[in-house]
C-alpha cells in the first residue's frame, strides 16, 4: 500500500458526524494521527490524505481543512463534488451545493 485516504466531511466533530455519524470524526482524527505517526516512525514513502465532500451542510467549515489534514500528519486534501446517486438522490436538496458557488468555497480555502 503506497497511499490511503480517509473521508471527514466537515472541519468539526458537530458537522462530521451529522453526516458520516456519531463519534466518526474523532475515531478518523485519531487513526491518521497513529497511522501518520507509525509512517515517520518507519520511514515509510506512504501517502495519506484526507477526502472531503463539499456539501451545504460543510461547507462554511472547508477553510478549515487544511489546518485540520495539517494537524493529521496528512500530505493532500482531495475536495469532491456532491454526488446524485444512492442515498445521494434522496438528500439532494440537503447537501448540494449550488454550483456558481462552489468556486467561491474554493477560494475561501488557503
Amino acid at each position: 500500500v503506497d497511499r490511503f485516504s480517509a473521508s471527514i466531511d466537515g472541519a468539526t466533530a458537530i458537522t462530521n458526524d451529522a453526516i458520516r455519524g456519531n463519534d466518526v470524526f474523532k475515531k478518523v482524527c485519531n487513526n491518521m494521527k497513529s497511522l501518520n505517526k507509525k509512517i515517520i516512525q518507519r520511514n515509510s514513502t506512504m501517502q495519506t490524505s484526507i477526502v472531503s465532500v463539499l456539501t451545504k451542510a460543510n461547507q462554511h467549515e472547508l477553510h478549515m481543512l487544511p489546518k485540520l489534514v495539517n494537524e493529521l500528519g496528512c500530505k493532500l486534501l482531495v475536495l469532491s463534488a456532491f454526488i446524485e446517486s444512492g442515498n445521494g438522490k434522496s438528500n439532494i436538496n440537503t447537501y448540494q451545493v449550488d454550483k456558481n458557488s462552489i468556486g467561491n468555497v474554493i477560494k475561501s480555502i488557503k
